[in-house]
């Protein structure tokens, strides 16, 4: 910005107040704003000179040739002097207000917090940062407040790399910045994913300094801390801070964030949750980039072309960034027509568009991979053999390059997965991990676990698992192969053996071995997995006593989620079969076909049909059963076989 010119008009003094803090006061803010390399001010004597008399704003202004004016007015009050100040243009218009109160005796301290809260309002307003969210600001640096707003303006704008770099730029300045080293944590959460290293270390800063922050701000913090670890608790502290706040927009913003993450663990009535958060916060905040970004994708999910293209409007029109991590933009109109049209439009627009002159760049190849799916395994009568021509597409277009084209085969594998067709996806994945052994292949696990593998699958889960170099290349990877070798024994209904790979997994972690969160969520996948054996031992009652309470521990966040995707769609399916627990059983299944995510959802379908049918509604269990008949049409014999026999005997896959 052009530097702007300021004067500050004489104070006006009322009461009891001491007379020479007319002219003092406009001396001493005059020489404060002058340190601020972004303002131009107007020497002090000569703007006292020239408003001698009664002279309004618009005269003034001109007569000292500046576009803003300081007026304001001191006055007596309980705690020593109250000043209030305004900013004036030459129009007349009142740009901001301020008022600041303490001890006549601190009066350098009561104008340096005057000047930050003018500078805060000036700048704040131009960079279209409101001022409730400004509240805790407290810096004595004016170049840290200026590039604290910057990076608010940027987080608004959802330009997640420009906020970083402002706010790590404001917390250089001041390291002491509370409340920028709490904002940083949300793009470095975008950047690097929650509970990362920059993002947990930015939220350590805050909590350092959180003396400084006042009673909101400091819920904030702890809401961030639970969220950016993924813990469970999140959902309890965001509930308090928005009843708390009810009509504050950036409290409701974070419940609905808080939910949105939570739902993959949750279910699908947390997504619903979500929705209702994010209406309620696009209610109060609509000029927000941020705010749009996650309904998007909730709109993808469930199928909401309306809710879609509300969100897609306000992203475009506020000219930020988009629904997903990157600043560059989306053809939303494309994006549009792959999830809301007929199976056969879909892929035909999905196949033209990767084939033709001008293909979207890779980055975004998964997000409309994606769209299609679940425009072709959500409509009434699935088409899945159309999905696999459109993967043929792509691998056409993109598949030149050995990382894109392994990428395109693992995940054409995991759809394969998700339609029963293990035999199809076996040469994929060995073909994937051939170019880039590092990749984990705990998707492919879970068909062994839940007991509808084939024999020899994948060569041998056991031996993939020994011969992955992803889970030898750390401590923390190791005990999680050990989790995984656990869970193949579990399966099997080898007890003994899951017991003693469980008891590795579940060794201390060496010291100084970082991934605190990893910890966390891998105890908390064990102590699932000996609710599980202890079901399978016949107590049922502590067995899924300890389950759901090691759910809560493992949260809803981060690689530790993963671990307990079997135990998940085990648990599910025996919370369905209780009378009791139907309700969250089938909403958890749900919740599963919601995310529409390959492996997860062919058999999904035949869980839900079981679990409709026990509850009396026919209708919805035919529903469900011809779309998994649909789905798992060319599914191999021995996975449809097993998928249809197992657990009908117990609570069990086995």
């Amino acid at each position: 910005m052009a530097a702007t010119v300021v004067a500050v008009a004489p104070f006006t003094v009322i009461g009891e107040a001491p007379p020479e803090l007319r002219d003092g006061l406009a001396n001493l803010l005059s020489a404060n704003l002058d340190q601020v390399a972004d303002l131009r001010i107007v020497p002090s004597p000569l703007v006292l000179s020239s408003a001698r008399g009664q002279v309004d704003p618009g005269s003034l202004l001109a007569r000292v040739r500046a576009e803003l004016l300081v007026t304001g007015v001191v006055a007596p009050v309980r705690e020593g002097i109250a000043i209030s100040a305004r900013l004036v243009d030459g129009a007349g218009a009142v740009r901001a207000r301020v008022e600041v109160r303490g001890a006549a005796d601190d009066l350098s301290g009561l104008v340096d917090r005057l000047t930050l809260e003018l500078l805060r309002e000036l700048w704040g307003r131009r960079l279209g940062v409101p001022t409730p969210r400004l509240a805790a600001i407290a810096t004595s640096s004016p170049a840290a407040l200026r590039a604290f707003l910057r990076g608010e303006a940027f987080v608004r704008s959802a330009l997640w790399d420009s906020a970083a770099a402002a706010l790590a730029e404001a917390v250089d300045l001041d390291s002491t910045f509370a409340l920028a080293h709490l904002r940083l944590a949300e793009p470095y959460g975008w950047r690097y994913g929650m509970g990362s290293v920059p993002s947990q270390r930015e939220l350590a800063l805050a909590a350092r300094y959180a003396d400084r922050l006042p009673p909101r701000e400091r819920m904030l913090l702890a809401v961030r801390q639970l969220h950016e670890a993924g813990r469970s608790e999140a959902l309890d502290s965001v509930a308090a801070l928005a009843g708390r706040y009810p009509d504050d927009p950036e409290a409701q913003y974070v419940r609905a964030d808080v939910r949105f993450h939570a739902m993959e663990a949750s279910g699908y009535n947390m997504a619903m949750l979500a929705v209702a958060s994010f209406d309620t916060a696009m209610g109060l905040d609509s000029m927000s980039a941020r705010v749009f970004a996650h309904p998007l994708s909730l709109a993808l999910m469930t199928g909401d072309s309306a809710r879609f293209d509300r969100s897609a409007r306000r992203l475009e029109a506020l000219g930020g960034g988009s629904h997903v991590q990157v600043a560059e933009g989306w053809d939303y109109a494309l994006l549009h027509a792959l999830r809301f049209s007929t199976p056969e439009e879909s892929v035909r627009r999905f196949v033209e568009t990767v084939t033709g002159k001008s293909p979207p760049p890779f980055w975004q190849l998964a997000e409309l991979v994606q769209a299609i799916e679940r425009a072709v395994l959500s409509a009434p009568e699935p088409r899945p053999d159309l999905l696999l021509r459109a993967h043929d597409a792509a691998r056409r277009t993109y598949g030149g390059d050995p990382g894109q084209g392994s990428t395109l085969d693992v995940r054409r594998a995991t759809l394969l997965i998700g339609l029963g067709r293990l035999s199809a996806a076996q040469p994929l994945m060995a073909r994937a991990w051939a170019i880039d052994p590092h990749r984990a292949p705990a998707n492919t696990l879970v068909p062994v676990i839940l007991g509808y593998a084939p024999p020899g699958w994948m060569h041998g889960a056991r031996e993939r698992l020994a011969s992955s170099i992803y889970w030898q290349e750390t401590p923390v990877r190791r005990r999680q192969a050990q989790y995984w070798r656990g869970m193949l024994a579990l399966g099997g209904g080898d007890l003994p053996g899951a017991r003693a790979a469980f008891r590795l997994a579940g060794r201390p972690a060496p010291a100084g071995e970082p991934g605190d969160s990893v910890d966390r969520g891998l105890a908390g996948a064990l102590r699932a997995a000996e609710g599980w054996m202890r079901v399978l031992e016949g107590d049922s009652t502590a067995g899924i006593r300890e389950v759901s309470a090691g759910f809560r521990q493992v949260g809803y966040e981060g690689e530790a989620l993963l671990l307990t995707t079997p135990t998940r769609l085990w648990w599910a399916r025996t919370l369905a079969r209780d009378p009791s627990r139907r309700a969250d059983g089938i909403d958890r299944i749900r919740g599963e076909l919601l995310r529409n995510e390959g492996f997860r959802l062919g058999w999904r379908w035949l869980e839900l049909s079981r679990a409709l049918a026990a509850s009396g509604d026919e209708a919805g269990a035919a529903d469900a059963r011809r779309r998994f008949d649909r789905i798992w049409a060319g599914a191999d014999a021995v996975a449809r076989s097993a998928a249809l026999t197992m657990g009908l005997g117990g609570d069990t896959p086995r």
